[in-house]
């Protein structure tokens, strides 16, 4: 089922501002650890390990693809 739905768009992209709750603290940045400094998206777990980034992602169908790159071609960006 879930593939039938991805199958439905032609792009997913990741939007970090979407949800900036779900980013790390602007301290991790000068962190020493190297792990911190490199997240970019803030990883809780619950019985086990998960990512909150669901609603930070946008989806893209096919026909607005299609579009936007004919857009980008027009205006020489893509």
């Amino acid at each position: 089922m879930i593939i039938r739905l991805l199958q439905a768009f032609e792009d997913i992209i990741w939007d970090p501002e979407a949800s900036p709750q779900s980013l790390p603290p602007p301290e991790w940045a000068e962190s020493d650890n190297l792990r911190k400094r490199e997240e970019k998206t803030r990883p809780r777990s619950h019985l086990t390990m998960y990512a909150n980034v669901g609603d930070q992602l946008r989806s893209i169908s096919a026909r607005q693809a299609l579009m936007y790159r004919s857009l980008s071609l027009r205006k020489g960006t893509g």
